[in-house]
């Protein structure tokens, strides 16, 4: 059946801009992998400092070897008031690392719900069962000696009521910015501190977008992981009894350590990384994707477009 388009050019999507506007009678998609990528750097051209574009159509993989051919760079990754005087900047390219920033949160988000499609792989109402997942409660997944629970006798005391609210938030809740924690903790042991004091009381913006919890998400993955035992990331069995693969991700993340050595922090923010690594940047074309960047000339991240 065929689908009517009435579209104003200053509304047109980027796929449909060599439509011209107007009535368009249409029997199939008109999305063009190749005049997406050309209305994609025309929008861009000009008006970033650099940028860098990997596209993928359907559910191929860019092959490797053909990676630069594959993916656009322009612009610069630095500004010559950002480099050394006489090199004059240092021009974008598709290979170069890049700080992700708070774009690390929607890669966090998909590797949880990843994890939850995971789980219910097998059920008839996958949607449904997801959905109701996402209610549990974010003290389950933490890890065992952190101190959250609150016994309700204690609430009669007003000293307490902001720690009450910490055994009510759960997995939507921190997806959501909905879970009524402060900005701006980032580290194991500060959103451990952030949780074992409760809510801020002066925190007057309960819906507010807040780091912390993506940091909170960052440590609860692994408790969601079913082929980790929990058992280990609370320290009742050492870091060795972890899966080989595992094992030897945590020797190649803190190389010259003993691996029973690693601390909680260090053991679940590995076990992200190669969660993230594997099962969402992987399978989206992304190889080699770092907790950080290394090297003196890595992408800077400019405060606005065109700075």
């Amino acid at each position: 059946m065929s689908r009517q388009h009435r579209n104003r050019l200053s509304l047109q999507t980027l796929e449909d801009r060599s439509v011209p506007a107007g009535m368009v009678s249409l029997s199939e998609s008109t999305f063009l992998l190749e005049q997406f990528r050309t209305n994609l750097v025309s929008a861009i051209e000009g008006n970033v400092v650099g940028y860098a574009i990997g596209l993928r159509e359907h559910s191929e993989n860019f092959p490797l070897q053909n990676f630069e051919n594959d993916n656009i760079a322009g612009g610069e990754a630095r500004t010559s008031d950002d480099t050394p005087p006489g090199e004059g900047g240092l021009n974008m390219e598709t290979w170069m690392r890049m700080e992700t920033a708070s774009v690390s949160k929607p890669i966090t988000a998909t590797a949880i719900l990843h994890l939850l499609q995971t789980e219910f792989a097998e059920s008839s109402n996958l949607a449904a069962d997801i959905d109701e997942a996402l209610n549990r409660k974010m003290v389950d997944y933490l890890p065992e000696d952190w101190n959250v629970e609150v016994d309700p006798k204690d609430l009669d005391d007003p000293a307490n009521w902001n720690k009450g609210f910490i055994p009510q938030i759960t997995i939507r809740d921190l997806l959501q910015h909905r879970s009524g924690l402060d900005k701006n903790h980032y580290t194991y042991e500060d959103v451990r501190n952030r949780v074992e004091a409760g809510i801020d009381g002066v925190w007057q913006d309960p819906d507010g977008y807040s780091s912390t919890n993506y940091s909170l998400l960052r440590v609860m993955l692994p408790y969601l992981w079913s082929e980790v035992d929990n058992r280990i990331l609370d320290g009742e069995l050492p870091n060795d009894q972890l899966p080989d693969y595992l094992k030897n991700h945590l020797v190649s993340d803190y190389p010259g350590a003993s691996v029973n050595s690693l601390s909680p922090g260090q053991v679940t923010a590995s076990l992200y990384k190669y969660y993230v690594r594997t099962f969402v940047l992987g399978p989206a074309g992304i190889a080699n994707a770092d907790t950080r960047t290394s090297g003196e000339n890595s992408v800077l991240v400019f405060p606005y477009a065109g700075n």
